[in-house]
């Protein structure tokens, strides 16, 4: 499953440089992709994903929010059609 996480913005220029949330993505097995790599805009920079287990998305999650350095990290919603608009 993929998760997207948001961090502050002095951690998303360089997420490995904050040794502490580094330690708790490796003691995770989590490796972070820019959402958007070539942004400059503050609000996209601090935007990644991460592929997990299934069953371990939540507790991962939870885990990356007890980061000061994490704004929000959730489970991605599944893709699918847009639903029909209710009348």
């Amino acid at each position: 499953m993929r998760i997207t996480v948001h961090l502050t913005p002095a951690v998303a220029a360089a997420p490995d440089a904050d040794a502490g949330l580094a330690h708790e993505l490796a003691r995770l097995g989590v490796k972070l992709t820019p959402l958007h790599p070539r942004a400059t805009d503050p609000d996209l920079v601090g935007q990644f994903s991460a592929d997990v287990p299934d069953a371990a998305a939540d507790a991962v999650c939870g885990r990356l929010l007890a980061h000061p350095a994490v704004v929000a990290a959730y489970p991605k919603p599944a893709d699918g059609p847009p639903s029909a608009a209710l009348s």
